[in-house]
């Protein structure tokens, strides 16, 4: 026979009952069914006594906490109007929870279901390349909107970004707490909220459900709102590590009101009202862990000039995925002075440091300023993202120096920008020739010197081994002289399974093609494939790569992307006479950029020429 252990909220007489549970022959209630029907629950009490929690033979407290079953007795539960013997806060208008007509049972199993959501969220691991703004997020009230049910279609709502600190920002000494917290930003106005509530409803109840009631997942931590300080002097985006604005309470309470109902219309044509039945709603929603914020801009009413990154910034963790925490974390896990270091020898290079990034723009121009930007570079642990030009006669010791400080730094992404044609070295010494004569020149001399050591390739092969480096997902190499394309810079055996992106900015002759070839061979982890290539070598291209071919190919130069075409109808043995019709069977796979450069008219032009 099921027994219940009989509720109510002190001072009132409405009696909820929860269903008991009996542990190794004692009967007892889980706390956190109590914090179901009562959020914000302080303590229990049975008439004047306080309801403790139970302990072992050791005197430990119980885990999962829990209290005794007093047969027959209502046990007073007490909310906060007051939270904690420290501080106060006025009563919290709590509007009422969405879900609190459901059974206790029901009730359980939605809040199971929540949380094995919540995890599977959050212990979602991503590379740089996926993850390029903040991903964890809440929408609140606006401050400036008044709160009223009958308007909450008119309210106007805020995005908000969570911190993604824990374990893997916690480092010896640090005496700040480690949980997810809402970032110190103001936030962006959504001005779409139709659309985009029903694209992100059900992850918003999630992260409200997380914020609002805490949660405990593997590295990660998020105390319940009423267990945080709560300061009434806070601004509603200073809410601190430790602390919360009452008003963010009320606002996490308006927003789980607005999401849990729906707009309904009846058969005489009448608008209602009705809440969701949230179990069978998130039961029945798939893809929650995979949302998508990259697409926000759509959304969001923010200036053309901000990065909607909301005050965060970009941190990778030991095993290399990428997180977004605040400057308090990120300051706690990077030393400060090595930074500060790192910015004086950019402004010295005229380079660039964006920290929320972790991105540097860097042109060198010298051996010397090379090897001080590379000590740097290597002590400031925040950089991820290497963009460098080499404007210098370097040699191949120059080159090694580059690599050797990529790989003992924690960068993901490089780009490097070689020397423009007609600079190249031979032996230390330096030539200029005018572009037009470059090609008969270069000939003559590659014809004098063939017994001397690959002289063009020995600078430039450390540069392609970089990719070769395991933690590297993103590698681009510019302006590559076209005779070093005649044999690969890499050995056929190379693995390149590390890399997510590839950019090779030449893309010309048979050795050209035939070598990328190669290297889309060794890389069959890329998502992405970046080239320039003239006009008329498409075909070749596409010929020459289609058995590859599972992931977009922007076309820098052309401002064309082309999307990967059904397995069915693979792209081979494509003659130039054929571009025309090739444009036009795959037209829906092909995107224009920037304006588009490309017009299908001169593709037929050329194809009938």
């Amino acid at each position: 026979m099921e027994e219940f252990q009989a509720f109510r909220v002190a001072g009132t007489t409405t009696v909820r009952n929860i269903e008991v549970e009996n542990v190794d022959g004692q009967n007892i209630i889980y706390w956190e069914d109590i914090e179901l029907l009562f959020p914000g629950v302080q303590n229990v009490q049975n008439g004047k006594s306080l309801v403790k929690f139970l302990r072992d033979s050791k005197r430990d407290r119980i885990e999962p906490r829990c209290i005794k079953h007093y047969p027959g007795k209502v046990l007073d539960v007490i909310l906060p109007n007051t939270v904690g013997a420290v501080h106060s806060v006025s009563p919290i208008n709590t509007p009422t929870d969405f879900t609190s007509d459901i059974p206790i049972k029901e009730e359980k199993a939605t809040s199971i279901l929540i949380q094995s959501k919540i995890e599977a969220i959050l212990i979602q691991n991503y590379g740089m390349l996926e993850y390029t703004i903040p991903r964890l997020f809440i929408v609140l009230p606006d401050e400036s909107t008044s709160w009223d049910q009958a308007t909450m279609p008119c309210t106007k709502f805020r995005l908000h970004f969570i911190c993604e600190c824990g374990e893997h920002t916690k480092a010896p000494g640090s005496r700040i707490p480690h949980h997810l917290h809402l970032t110190n930003h103001e936030g962006y106005v959504v001005n779409k909220p139709t659309e985009f509530f029903k694209k992100y409803r059900p992850f918003l109840i999630l992260m409200l459900n997380m914020i609002k009631l805490g949660t405990s997942v593997k590295g990660h931590a998020v105390p319940a709102l009423v267990k945080l300080r709560v300061d009434d002097t806070l601004d509603f985006a200073q809410s601190t590590i430790d602390s919360v604005s009452s008003k963010v309470i009320k606002s996490v309470d308006h927003s789980l009101a607005y999401l849990g109902k729906s707009e309904v219309v009846d058969a005489g044509g009448n608008a209602r009202t009705l809440p969701y039945d949230i179990y069978s709603y998130l039961s029945g929603t798939e893809g929650l862990e995979e949302v998508n914020p990259r697409q926000f801009g759509t959304y969001l009413a923010a200036n053309s000039s901000d990065n909607l990154l909301g005050n965060l910034y970009r941190m990778t963790t030991k095993d290399g995925y990428v997180k977004w925490v605040c400057l308090d974390h990120y300051r706690a896990l990077y030393n400060e002075p090595h930074t500060q270091k790192l910015c004086e020898v950019l402004t010295w290079a005229g380079g660039r440091f964006d920290e929320q990034l972790g991105r540097i723009e860097l042109v060198l121009r010298s051996g010397s300023a090379a090897v001080e930007s590379y000590d740097a570079i290597s002590r400031a642990n925040g950089v991820l993202d290497l963009d460098v030009s080499l404007n210098w006669n370097f040699a191949r010791t120059d080159s090694v120096k580059l690599k050797d400080m990529i790989s003992k730094s924690r960068i993901k992404s490089v780009t490097v920008r070689l020397p423009l044609a007609g600079h190249f070295t031979l032996k230390n010494a330096f030539f200029e020739f005018p572009e037009p004569s470059v090609k008969g020149i270069m000939e003559k001399i590659t014809t004098q010197v063939k017994a001397q050591d690959n002289f063009m390739t020995s600078p430039y092969v450390p540069i392609f081994q970089i990719m070769q480096l395991p933690a590297i997902q993103s590698f681009e190499v510019d302006h590559i002289p076209k005779n070093l394309t005649n044999s690969s810079p890499l050995s056929k055996k190379a693995d390149l399974s590390n890399l997510r992106h590839l950019g090779i900015h030449v893309v010309e002759t048979d050795a050209d093609i035939k070598n990328l070839k190669l290297l889309l061979s060794q890389a069959r982890n890329l998502s992405t494939l970046s080239l320039q290539t003239p006009l008329e070598r498409l075909p070749a291209v596409f010929s020459s790569i289609a058995e590859y071919q599972i992931y977009p190919i922007d076309f820098k130069n052309l401002s064309l992307r082309f999307f990967p075409p059904n397995k069915e109808s693979c792209l081979s043995k494509i003659s130039f006479q054929d571009l025309a019709h090739l444009f036009k069977v795959y037209s829906r796979q092909i995107e224009y950029l920037d304006g588009g450069k490309v017009e299908l008219y001169e593709l037929v032009k050329m194809a009938r020429a």
